[in-house]
């Protein structure tokens, strides 16, 4: 590798109207004693090789004798160069998803997703039903004996969170009551449409 050495920045001005301020940066060769300028939008960090193509043709030859020796090293040891899967964070994905299919007999899991899939596979077929039923005001209707009309308007208010503070904590429900005394007690009475 030669060794090149960076000698001085100037400020360029920008190509165009707004554009970037440029930098042009001085480089001397150290084997060669070549010296060259180049125009970066901003300083490398590293300086580059020569251009010279002496230079470019001993870069060249330094860099097969590293790659030759990287080569009986390996065929030496008998240890492969580091590949995908070495870390210990894809082992640990690997093992997770192991494990989850031969415990649980997950064997649909999705391991390319993007931002805002999931990650979840798809429920069984009885178990979907009941999930696109819950709501469902034909047969809540028939259960609990209200008319069609009041058992929509209750799934409409449910399903815009009319009842998503009525929770209750099972440990503060609890607290205060006596031994044997039923654990839930009345928090209001919603009235469902206009009594006739």
């Amino acid at each position: 590798m030669t060794d090149t050495t960076h000698t001085g920045t100037q400020l360029e001005p920008p190509e165009g109207y707004l554009q970037p301020s440029r930098v042009r940066v001085h480089y001397r060769c150290g084997d060669c004693g070549y010296e060259w300028s180049k125009v970066f939008k901003s300083v490398p960090r590293r300086d580059p090789p020569c251009p010279m193509p002496a230079c470019v043709a001993v870069s060249t030859a330094e860099a097969e004798l590293r790659a030759a020796e990287r080569m009986a090293r390996i065929l030496e040891t008998q240890t492969p160069p580091g590949h995908i899967g070495d870390k210990v964070v894809v082992r640990a994905i690997d093992e997770t998803a192991r494990i989850v299919q031969e415990d649980y007999k997950m064997t649909d899991l999705r391991d390319n997703l993007r931002e805002g899939d999931m990650a979840a596979p798809k429920l069984p077929p009885q178990q979907q039903a009941a999930a696109d039923s819950f709501f469902d005001t034909k047969k809540f209707s028939q259960i609990a004996g209200v008319e069609q009309r009041r058992a929509e308007l209750l799934k409409r208010r449910a399903v815009a969170g009319a009842f998503r503070g009525m929770s209750v904590n099972p440990n503060v429900a609890a607290f205060g009551r006596k031994a044997g005394e039923g654990p839930l007690s009345v928090a209001r009475i919603e009235k469902i449409g206009s009594e006739r």
